[in-house]
């Protein structure tokens, strides 16, 4: 049987949503292997961000695809020049993720024979500048690369995107076994007294979808994993004395259905991020109570107002 990659072009979000005008931009490209993660990333080709489609197979390979815009069709090309750290792969990858700056990319992947393969990229050069790689038992369902605050940092009554907090994480999600969590990953790297367990996160069945996310809008990030066997399960990492942290169960839920993805959004375009969760049954959205984030928004707005200068908000608001 036949495999193909469906890209739909040509859809504009301010017209009406027709099924068949999108199937009629659809382009289909023909594949020799079994698709597996599928995602999008940005590259930078001649000083030029391009957004480009990465597709791992079961050809132990991630295949990278570009838009040609004069001909107006996407085409495959050698992903290894973009992305040294997708050469020399043994094993089918099952997730992929990364984390980018100017100056470097983060890149994790999750395969199926249970490694975990970590490489830090100098951009825009892309060299390869260190690697990390440590085996778990069972194949690694999600990978998710994060930082615990989603804060803006402020600099002389200013805002600025530099945070504070600029320590990268890395959520690992096993099918078998517990899930876990690598702390501070380019300090030091995937080693085992940087590892902190997930509490119950193999007692569901296997983990098969992961989500990095502050649902509980208090400026610090949650973790959250869904799994076969129908529990949502979120996480808070917690500071006791001596600065020892760990992570909590904070909440956990069932659904009547097995879950196979995880997002946070503003899909009813009120300005409120809402969870969206994807089962084997259909799509459920979850929303925050809104009277609650009335009194958020309020609070922090009175915040800002008695800490930022009248003219420095101005400025701030012309800009964005």
């Amino acid at each position: 049987m036949k495999k193909y990659f469906n890209i739909y072009s040509d859809w504009e979000p301010s017209k009406e949503c027709d099924l068949d005008n999108i199937a009629q931009g659809c382009l289909s490209i023909c594949l020799e292997f079994i698709p597996f993660h599928l995602t999008h990333t940005e590259i930078i080709v001649d000083g030029v961000k391009e957004v480009v489609w990465l597709l791992s197979g079961n050809d132990n390979k991630i295949h990278l695809y570009r838009e040609d815009k004069t001909r107006q069709t996407y085409y495959e090309d050698l992903s290894t020049t973009c992305f040294p750290e997708f050469s020399s792969l043994n094993s089918l990858v099952m997730w992929m993720d990364f984390f980018a700056t100017s100056e470097y990319r983060i890149t994790a992947l999750g395969c199926k024979d249970g490694f975990v393969i970590v490489s830090s990229v100098n951009l825009p050069e892309t060299t390869l500048q260190a690697s990390w790689k440590i085996e778990h038992d069972g194949p690694i369902s999600t990978v998710r690369l994060f930082q615990d605050s989603t804060l803006e940092s402020m600099q002389n009554g200013f805002f600025s995107k530099t945070r504070k907090d600029d320590k990268i994480h890395l959520c690992v999600g096993n099918a078998i076994e517990v899930s876990v969590v690598y702390r501070d990953i380019l300090k030091h790297g995937l080693e085992l007294k940087n590892q902190e367990l997930l509490p119950e996160s193999s007692m569901y069945d296997c983990v098969v979808c992961s989500l990095i996310a502050d649902i509980d809008m208090d400026g610090k990030n949650e973790v959250l994993l869904g799994t076969y066997g129908q529990e949502l399960l979120v996480y808070k990492w917690e500071v006791a004395s001596g600065n020892k942290g760990s992570y909590k169960l904070y909440h956990k839920q069932m659904f009547p259905h097995p879950l196979l993805a995880l997002s946070y959004m503003d899909i009813i375009g009120d300005g409120v991020k809402e969870l969206l969760v994807l089962t084997t049954n259909g799509l459920h959205i979850l929303q925050h109570d809104l009277t609650q984030v009335r009194d958020i928004c309020v609070e922090r707005m009175k915040w800002v107002l008695r800490n930022i200068p009248a003219d420095k908000l101005k400025e701030y608001l012309k800009v964005h």
